[in-house]
């Protein structure tokens, strides 16, 4: 499963928009991949949450803030911060379980 790529625009999308969502885009590929992997370890599965918060949301907030002025559309915003929150939600699971909580 990967994130929906970026709608088409009528004027290209900003270096900013497009670096944006290219990191979204590996992290949230590097994420998923591991947590579908056979083995996961705690340290790293709360790595990638602090990831998830402390880069991602922050990020996708930036983003909602210049979806107007960038023409960037809520749906995709939405879909793809959706899909981090159900990863964040995977990441918490397979933690707690490997931690015996």
């Amino acid at each position: 499963m990967a994130l929906l790529p970026l709608p088409l625009s009528e004027s290209p999308w900003s270096p900013n928009i497009r670096n944006a969502f290219r990191e979204l885009s590996s992290n949230y590929a590097t994420i998923h991949g591991y947590v579908n992997t056979s083995s996961v370890e705690s340290h790293r599965l709360a790595q990638y949450c602090e990831i998830i918060m402390t880069s991602t949301f922050p990020l996708l907030l930036l983003l909602e803030e210049t979806s107007v002025t960038k023409n960037l559309p809520l749906f995709w915003l939405e879909d793809t911060a959706n899909k981090f929150v159900e990863l964040l939600a995977l990441l918490d699971e397979n933690l707690k379980a490997v931690s015996g909580r």
